[in-house]
């Protein structure tokens, strides 16, 4: 698997370079980031509308669906991170404030009468802590935990077709809860950041091309200046512009101490600061790096569900009712990854990862009429998937990304209630994701997203009669398109 990898990526390089007059020849993968600590906050408004289109295909044709859906969406976050990079540690530290709503509307496309509509509101924190301690040259060890805690309310609408006419079922849901993760695992390998090298080769590439350099930087300079353009991005000022004038001034200073600079005029100054400004975005990575993790996790959830059931042809009412849940799952998963990034040359890049892993789930279940928990199921998974993606900068501002996907889970579920069935789900995955995003300025980003994905499933259900086999297929396509403005 790795090594076929590590081909598809040379290939990939090989036709980049084929299919470019311009061969960028300073190779990315060389820079090693220097011992960094960097703190930043940020503050995110996402604005986004997509549309789905979908198909199921089952194995009698009269059973076949399509539907329609459309989403509008609005988020508001708050996020501070810590990252602290050295030869025996890497780390990565996070916490989210996140606040967003939502509205969705789906309609069947064959049976016209069948649609619902709902909008929530959900609010969340998360912490996370990726620790990753070298003991000796690249074989490590790992521990990630993470804390959640969610609150959602939603508001919904279902219609349905029946024979007396259409069946309305209207309700709100509000929910809480929270998860426990704590990964731990042993690896080999090491992934580096590589953004300021590309960065760095930018800079001085676009001063070339303005013959605002005496000579072409050698590699050793290149290395350099990326190293300094990393320590010069962890001061940090309250004052954003007294920020970007001391940035500039320093980063000026090192490449006239590094490369004879000709003319240090306007042009000059806007090529830096033009390049400042969007070359340093998004991250490029290099490196390898294989792990084997086992994961618990603990899950907690509660729910209260008001819903209300009436034909709407002459308003009379079904059924009204309250229902209160508390639930648990346990969660043990042991994870075996293999991940690889390649920056084929400035503007390409290959990223991969293969995952193969185990899962064993216990779900516990309280319902308002049981007074005493009872044993819901136990679930056992296996699981694997391979990702490919090939990433395009043709500028600082642009980025596009096309990805693929295969997937392959056999789920089995033992279920402890009587009357309820045994399930054994098959299901195989095959995706691809095209993204692209431009930035207008350094806080202004416009994205577009297209993605296609083919599941096949096959369930087979095992009540105490005699088992019965089911098979879906599903043909699903999503267009998104997203404003993301950042305060600072």
């Amino acid at each position: 698997m790795i090594k076929t990898m590590k081909c598809f990526s040379l290939a990939i390089f090989l036709l980049a370079n084929s299919a470019s007059a311009q061969l960028d020849t300073f190779d990315l993968s060389l820079f090693k980031q220097p011992d960094i600590t960097r703190h930043q906050l940020d503050f995110f408004i996402d604005l986004s509308a997509d549309t789905r289109h979908d198909r199921t295909f089952r194995d009698d044709p009269d059973e076949n669906r399509g539907g329609l859906r459309h989403n509008l969406f609005a988020d508001f976050d708050a996020h501070y991170s810590f990252y602290r990079n050295s030869r025996p540690y890497q780390g990565f530290h996070t916490i989210s404030l996140g606040n967003n709503g939502n509205y969705r509307n789906w309609k069947d496309l064959v049976e016209r009468d069948d649609h619902n509509g709902n909008t929530s509101a959900d609010n969340f924190l998360r912490i996370n802590s990726t620790n990753r301690f070298y003991v000796w040259k690249l074989f490590f060890y790992e521990l990630d935990p993470t804390i959640y805690y969610g609150h959602n309310i939603r508001n919904y609408q279902n219609q349905w077709g029946t024979d007396l006419g259409p069946l309305r079922t209207e309700g709100r849901d509000i929910n809480h809860r929270g998860i426990l993760e704590i990964p731990f695992g042993v690896g080999y390998g090491r992934i580096e950041e590589v953004t300021d090298a590309r960065l760095a080769v930018y800079v001085l590439d676009d001063l070339m091309s303005h013959n605002k350099l005496s000579r072409s930087p050698s590699t050793e300079e290149v290395l350099l200046l990326a190293k300094r353009m990393s320590e010069i991005k962890n001061r940090r000022f309250f004052d954003a512009r007294l920020q970007r004038i001391r940035e500039i001034k320093t980063v000026d200073s090192l490449i006239q101490s590094t490369v004879p600079v000709t003319d240090a005029d306007a042009v000059y100054f806007t090529t830096l600061y033009d390049n400042w400004d969007f070359a340093a975005w998004p991250p490029r990575f290099a490196g390898g790096r294989l792990s084997f993790r086992i994961q618990p996790r603990t899950d907690l959830y509660f729910s209260n569900r008001f819903m209300t059931n009436y034909y709407v042809d002459n308003d009379s009412l079904v059924l009204e009712s309250l229902r209160k849940q508390e639930s648990g799952r346990f969660a043990i998963t042991g994870l075996g990854r293999y991940e690889y990034h390649r920056p084929l040359n400035l503007k390409w890049q290959f990223s991969g990862f293969a995952d193969l892993g185990y899962e064993w789930v216990q779900e516990d279940d309280q319902l308002q009429i049981i007074a005493n928990p009872f044993r819901l199921n136990d679930e056992e998974v296996i699981f694997s998937k391979i990702n490919g993606k090939i990433g395009f900068y043709p500028n600082s501002r642009t980025s596009i990304s096309l990805g693929l996907t295969g997937s392959y889970w056999n789920y089995v579920r033992l279920n402890r209630v009587v009357g309820m069935n045994d399930l054994i789900n098959k299901r195989w995955e095959l995706a691809s994701d095209l993204q692209v995003n431009y930035y207008i300025s350094p806080r202004v980003r416009l994205n577009g997203r297209y993605a296609w994905r083919y599941d096949r499933f096959t369930v087979r259900s095992e009540p105490e009669a005699a088992p019965t086999d089911s098979r879906e297929r599903l043909i699903y396509q999503e267009i998104e398109v997203g404003f993301l403005y950042s305060l600072f």
